[in-house]
């Protein structure tokens, strides 16, 4: 009788996916879910950014700005939504063999990962162009408040509540106020002569809007120079700008005891000072506007607020950015790197078949879980007599392993050499 050997192989180990590299599986599942970490980070982040800029704007400019964001939003989403689905679909592909449908698998699954890397640099350009375009846009709009202040109660209200929580005072800076439309005249060219050009001019917008008003159906402010008068119909304007000697001279005064001071909103006050808030409290009709001393409000400007706190979210939205397509390109070429690997083995592995020790070449045979193959010579310890007589009656041809055998023998000596083994299926 032939003697037989029997090479047993884990049906478990055979059908798993190998791993080429020491714990890569574990490697891919922490990028993996660091990519949802990232996104989640992203969203957190632009949603902070949105608020705090959001603060320097009312609610119409505020949608503009949701709008600017939109990409980052969607980036944010692509990552979650991606990586986790991600996850479950690596942990099934981890517990099979390698084959041509896991090939087609991650293949399409790699497209979808360079769709996410272009998706993220085209956020990262959208973001950093428009950073001019947006602290142009809040200029614009911060100089068309000042001019609206007592027009429109929202323009007051984030005025104040900016100037106060932000410890800031006009655009550039507390000189801004001299130059508002609802400034008395005599002020507003005080103020000129003082900061003469280091304020700017009004720009082109806030001017086309502001033509649409009538600023003589508003209250006159009481000054020195004028008497207080409530009128129910627009004055007419005056045919001459000159001003009376008494208004001149009294101006002229003005400017020579207000040095060191300046007419802006109480918000503007520092938080410490005590006098600063008198130009609040009530005063009858024939004072004058208090001046404020420079001591005791914030002499910076809102914007480079704006703009620090623009370019720091822009600068951790542009890492984080950075950091999750380093990544999503790092997953790529371990992807990458397990096909080919993967592919490779299992070429050889088709393509070499196993020899016993006198150079036969073996079959392997993966038999079901309730299929056992034995030899003919552990028939005797666990048959009978008849039950091996049963056996060996047994039509060779109507079992499959001579066709197996026949199937999958390959090499140079397989034709000439090869034998036949005798299995009893149990």
């Amino acid at each position: 009788m032939t003697d037989t050997k029997i090479m047993n192989f884990d049906y478990k180990e055979n059908v798993q996916m190998r791993e080429p590299l020491p714990k890569l599986r574990l490697v891919i599942n922490f990028l993996l879910m660091l990519e949802v970490l990232l996104g989640i980070a992203i969203i957190l982040v632009a949603a902070c950014y949105q608020s705090i800029l959001g603060s320097f704007m009312v609610q119409v400019d505020r949608k503009m700005l949701a709008a600017k964001f939109f990409n980052t939003y969607l980036l944010g989403f692509q990552l979650i939504a991606s990586y986790i689905c991600s996850v479950s679909m690596w942990r099934r592909v981890w517990k099979r063999r390698y084959s041509q449908t896991i090939e087609i698998l991650l293949s399409v699954w790699l497209f979808f990962c360079f769709l996410i890397v272009l998706c993220g640099m085209g956020t990262v350009w959208s973001l950093v162009n428009s950073s001019d375009a947006l602290e142009n846009t809040a200029e614009i709009m911060l100089f068309y408040g000042i001019d609206l202040y007592y027009m429109m109660p929202e323009w007051k209200l984030l005025w104040d509540q900016l100037q106060y929580s932000q410890e800031c005072c006009g655009v550039h800076g507390y000189e801004d106020w001299a130059h508002a439309n609802w400034m008395p005249k005599e002020y507003s060219s005080l103020g000129q002569g003082r900061f003469g050009s280091t304020i700017r001019p009004r720009t082109k917008r806030s001017i086309d809007n502001y033509a649409a008003y009538d600023y003589d159906q508003c209250e006159e402010v009481p000054t020195e120079c004028t008497e207080p008068t409530v009128t129910t119909t627009p004055a007419p304007r005056p045919t001459t700008t000159a001003q009376p000697a008494q208004c001149a001279t009294t101006i002229q005064a003005a400017q020579q005891s207000n040095e060191g001071q300046t007419l802006a909103p109480y918000a503007c006050c520092k938080h410490e000072s005590t006098t600063c808030y008198q130009n609040y409290m009530p005063r009858s009709e024939n004072s004058p506007i208090p001046h404020l001393n420079l001591t005791d409000i914030n002499v910076g400007g809102c914007l480079a607020v704006f703009s620090t706190y623009m370019y720091l979210m822009l600068n951790i939205l542009l890492v984080l950015m950075l950091i999750a397509i380093a990544v999503d390109l790092m997953i790529c070429c371990l992807t990458k790197y397990l096909m080919f690997v993967s592919a490779k083995d299992c070429h050889l592995e088709n393509k070499e078949p196993y020899y016993d020790d006198a150079g036969n070449a073996l079959v392997i045979v993966r038999c079901p879980p309730n299929v056992k193959c034995i030899t003919m010579e552990e028939q005797a310890s666990r048959f009978s007599s008849d039950e091996y007589n049963t056996f060996v009656d047994l039509d060779v041809n109507n079992c499959c392993c001579e066709n197996l055998s026949t199937t999958n023998l390959a090499g140079e000596n397989a034709r000439n050499s090869r034998k036949k083994g005798n299995y009893i299926l149990h």
